[in-house]
């Protein structure tokens, strides 16, 4: 199976709560969802922590509340974020690449957020996301109808991979209980 049949979700980790915050980690993970023959699985991943000075040299948005949140949060997630920082615009394209040449669904939780502020650092970086507006998914609407099935949260929440790991294998629930009753996803 090739990547243009895959579906993605993304977490960020920010700075902020507007839609221009500072990025200071991507979190993605591929899946190919449920068909007649397969379940449908996690097929590959991305992680990329950004440097919070290349975000805000581009006029991304840092918030003191949303700062102080992030000292409030556990020590692995709060380590996480130091390990090998790169620029804005690098780990823009890293995730260009990593997510290929076709556009194909990209969901997250809230898509009016991470693919809002994604977006607009593209923008900022002057650069162009990889997906059409079109292919824009919310996990946490889709969610929303599926209030009885259970969510494992991530063993550390707040990671952007743990989370967008964590969010692929319930939204892959969901699809598969969809195909069952074969409502299609599209």
């Amino acid at each position: 199976m090739g990547d243009s049949a895959a579906e993605v979700m993304i977490d960020l980790e920010t700075m902020s709560t507007r839609d221009n915050a500072c990025i200071i980690s991507i979190g993605a993970v591929k899946l190919m969802t449920p068909s007649a023959s397969t379940l449908g699985g996690i097929v590959d991943q991305f992680y990329v922590n950004v440097t919070l000075a290349s975000c805000q040299d581009v006029g991304l948005h840092v918030e003191s509340r949303t700062v102080q949140w992030w000292s409030q949060q556990s020590e692995a997630a709060r380590k996480k974020l130091e390990e090998d920082p790169v620029h804005l615009t690098s780990a823009l394209l890293q995730f260009n690449n990593w997510f290929g040449q076709d556009s194909h669904p990209i969901w997250a939780n809230p898509a009016t957020f991470d693919l809002t502020i994604m977006g607009n650092a593209y923008k900022a970086a002057n650069l162009k996301e990889p997906w059409e507006f079109y292919d824009e998914r919310c996990y946490r609407t889709l969610r929303s109808l599926f209030p009885n099935l259970p969510y494992v949260k991530p063993a550390v929440p707040h990671d952007a991979m743990q989370d967008a790991t964590a969010q692929a294998e319930h939204l892959l629930k969901m699809l598969r209980i969809m195909k069952e009753k074969n409502v299609d996803s599209a």
